[in-house]
C-alpha cells in the first residue's frame, strides 16, 4: 500500500512544462538571443554534459529505472548524465536469453509519458522491450553515455559534490555530479553459487543471464538450479529443442500456468478488464 499510493504527481513551485505550460518551439524575430535550431541546441547539449559542464545528477546504470528517473528529471530542467556500460540503451534485455518475454503484463510496465502502444503483446517480448527502451531514450531527449562503467565515487563533505570515476570508450573519465544515483537493478550482478567440483566440470555452466537459448542443445543432458521464473522459461526451452532437463527445487513453490494466472488471480484486479469496469489505483 505504501508503494501504491506515494507515486509523486508533481512538486508544487517545481511544475513540468507540459500541457498548457508546454514550450512554444519556434522563436522567431531579433530580439531572440539564441539563433540555434533545437538540434543545435541539443548537440550542443550532448557535447558539453559531462565534458566541459558537470552534470548535477549522475545515474549510474541506463535500464528501465534509470531511463525512467532520467526522463523525470529532463522535464524538470534537471541536468542530469546517464552511464551505462552496455553498447546501447535496452542492451540489458537484448542480452537475455533468446526465449525470454517480460513476466510482467504489458499495463505493469509503462515507462513514464510515453505508454506502450495498446497493440502490443501481454508479455512482451525482450528484444521490443530493448527497442522500446532504446527509442524511449531517443525521443525523452536523455543524456546517454553508452560503453561507459563506473570504477568508483568518494563524496567531499566541504564541497558537496561527488567525484566519480568513470571508464568511456576505454578512456578514464572524472565527473563531479551533486547528486549521485545508482540504477544498477536488483539483477545487476548475477548470484552464482559455490558448488564443490565445479571447477573440475568438463561441461558448460553458467548463470541464467548469460544463457544463449536451447538452439544447440538438442540430445544433451543439462540441470537447471532453482525454480523460478526464469529456470522455468530456460527448462522448456531446453525440452523444446530436444534436451533432457532436470530442474532442481530447494523449497516449494506455486506452479500456476499463466493462463490461469492471468484469469482467475489478476483478471479482476490486475487487467484491461479491471481498468474498463472502472476499477483505479
Amino acid at each position: 500500500c505504501w508503494t501504491l499510493l506515494t507515486t509523486m504527481r508533481e512538486l508544487k513551485g517545481f511544475e513540468e512544462p507540459s500541457g498548457r505550460r508546454r514550450p512554444m518551439g519556434a522563436s522567431h524575430g531579433h530580439a531572440h538571443a539564441d539563433k540555434r535550431n533545437w538540434l543545435e541546441r541539443r548537440r550542443d547539449e550532448e557535447a558539453a554534459l559531462g565534458i566541459t559542464t558537470q552534470p548535477y545528477c549522475l545515474i549510474v546504470g541506463g535500464g528501465q529505472g534509470g531511463l525512467g528517473l532520467g526522463a523525470r528529471l529532463k522535464r524538470m530542467g534537471v541536468p542530469t548524465l546517464i552511464i551505462d556500460k552496455a553498447e546501447r540503451p535496452g542492451d540489458q534485455w537484448r542480452g537475455r536469453y533468446k526465449s525470454l518475454c517480460l513476466h510482467d503484463p504489458v499495463w505493469y510496465d509503462h515507462m513514464p509519458y510515453l505508454p506502450f502502444p495498446d497493440h502490443w503483446p501481454v508479455f512482451t517480448p525482450k528484444d521490443q522491450i530493448g527497442d522500446w527502451l532504446e527509442m524511449y531514450t531517443k525521443v525523452m531527449e536523455l543524456n546517454y553515455w553508452p560503453r561507459t562503467e563506473c570504477l568508483g565515487a568518494t563524496f567531499d563533505e566541504e564541497t558537496g559534490r561527488w567525484t566519480v570515476e568513470v571508464l568511456r570508450n576505454g578512456e578514464p573519465v572524472t565527473l563531479q555530479p551533486t547528486q549521485l544515483i545508482l540504477a544498477t537493478g536488483m539483477s545487476g550482478v548475477p548470484n552464482v553459487p559455490v558448488y564443490p567440483g565445479a571447477e573440475n566440470f568438463q561441461g558448460q555452466q553458467h548463470h541464467s543471464s548469460r544463457h544463449p537459448g536451447g538452439d544447440a542443445w538438442k540430445g544433451k543432458r543439462a540441470v537447471v538450479i532453482g525454480a523460478n521464473n526464469s529456470a522455468h522459461d530456460i527448462c522448456a526451452d531446453l525440452v523444446e529443442n530436444g534436451a533432457e532437463v532436470t530442474m532442481v527445487q530447494r523449497s516449494s513453490t506455486h506452479i500456476v500456468r499463466s493462463d490461469s494466472l492471468m484469469e482467475l488471480v489478476f483478471g479482476g484486479l490486475y487487467s484491461e478488464e479491471a481498468l474498463e469496469s472502472g476499477l483505479t489505483t
